[in-house]
């Protein structure tokens, strides 16, 4: 574009030393023309050498055609599929796209791949998979593979385990996300309070059952409140932790 640029200059510089004052005007008046052409060609150009980066996931998954499906009934778009020379398949929502491939080693009780995606509004999202997931399966599963996180009123997230066992976390974007996660180093909390903060990251924030479990134990051995509601609370997310657990265990030796 410089060679343009310097040629189209030069051009009207050289004819407008041999020429008459009032045809200089005209020719300057070309001259503009064709620079404001130059400025909106690279202006252009600049913003096409300028595109964000994007990222892709690419997750494994027992079977292309189960996997595909159960993304679909989510509302998930198929836009690639094969299946020689070798399974792999793209699904599609709201502009975003995450790609799967077979593989035939995968275990889904012990997978660990994650995918982060961040949507406006989780909470909504959460709700649409909740009917979506009712009307296809007839329930809307916690526990077990496939299932969703349980997402509280006030929450930012939650996360979603595919039939091969990949996580999918999603988060609502914004700086509320990070309160959420922060919430156990208030200093103003009931030890036991600390206690169910730490196990909500570590089940929220992480997928992380084990840990969860044995930080809400400990909090209940240990430190039992006067307050019987957060006393409740704990319990209750212990026994939620428990049957989570447990399913994953029977979904393992199926």
């Amino acid at each position: 574009m410089s060679y343009i640029k310097f040629s189209i200059t030069q051009r009207y510089q050289r004819l407008a030393s041999h020429t008459p004052v009032s045809f200089t005007y005209k020719i300057v008046g070309k001259a503009f023309c064709y620079s404001r052409i130059y400025r909106f060609v690279r202006i252009k150009t600049d913003e096409m050498k300028s595109q964000k980066w994007t990222s892709i996931p690419l997750l494994p998954c027992v079977s292309i055609e189960q996997t595909v499906v159960f993304w679909e009934v989510l509302g998930f778009v198929r836009t690639y599929y094969q299946t020689r020379p070798y399974q792999y398949a793209v699904v599609m929502h709201q502009g975003t796209t995450i790609h799967f491939h077979r593989d035939k080693l995968l275990n889904p009780k012990t997978s660990g791949h994650f995918c982060l995606v961040m949507v406006p509004d989780a909470a909504d999202l959460y709700r649409d998979f909740g009917v979506r997931m009712r009307s296809s399966l007839g329930k809307f599963p916690n526990s077990g593979i496939p299932r969703v996180s349980r997402m509280k009123p006030g929450q930012t997230r939650f996360t979603l385990t595919d039939p091969s066992g990949n996580a999918i976390i999603f988060i609502s974007e914004g700086a509320r996300d990070d309160q959420d996660y922060r919430k156990a180093e208030n200093p103003d909390l009931s030890p036991l309070e600390k206690s169910i903060a730490l196990a909500e990251r570590f089940l929220d924030f992480k997928n992380d059952l084990p840990a969860a479990l044995s930080v809400i134990e400990n909090g209940l051995k240990y430190y039992k409140d006067v307050n019987t509601e957060i006393f409740q609370q704990a319990k209750n997310i212990r026994s939620e932790l428990l049957t989570m657990i447990a399913a994953d265990g029977e979904r393992g030796l199926a």
